[in-house]
């Protein structure tokens, strides 16, 4: 049975290890992963609710998916939003509902936290295509591109 649950303090070497998993597997692979950054990062979003969102799939006590986001402003003006800081789902567990189920508890906090807007993104280029097509699936469009130059 797949449990979601707020990440706590017990979670975060899973959630690293996790985290160093979707690092190998995704551009950011080209810089080193850093555990001590990653950790810090879990510590705040644990610490400010209000401005962060974490949401963990665990089965038999085992972290398979994760997806944090956050309270951000565009640059121009004072409108709260929310933007996702990353979405991973183990790629044994992706054909099933986990992604969805993470997806719409990062929508409820939004809602719930009475942001003006939700985006979400595809950065890590792991599956760009198909995650932008289920993206789309769940009421999500494009507003934009992520262009990179080394």
């Amino acid at each position: 049975m797949i449990t979601y649950q707020t990440m706590d303090y017990a979670d975060i070497p899973a959630v690293i290890s996790l985290g160093s998993l979707m690092h190998q597997e995704s551009r950011y692979s080209q810089w080193p992963y850093d555990e001590d950054y990653c950790s810090d990062i879990a510590d705040r979003v644990i610490n400010e609710p209000y401005n962060f969102y974490s949401n963990i799939a665990k089965e038999n006590n085992e972290i398979l998916g994760m997806m944090f986001g956050m309270r951000t402003r565009p640059p121009f003006c004072k409108a709260d939003i929310a933007t996702d800081l990353l979405l991973y789902v183990h790629p044994e567990k992706r054909n099933g509902s986990m992604a969805v189920r993470l997806i719409k508890g990062y929508e409820r906090w939004a809602r719930y936290q009475n942001l003006s807007g939700i985006q979400i993104g595809v950065t890590t280029n792991i599956n760009p295509e198909r995650t932008a097509k289920f993206y789309n699936r769940l009421g999500y469009s494009y507003s934009g591109y992520l262009m990179t130059k080394d």
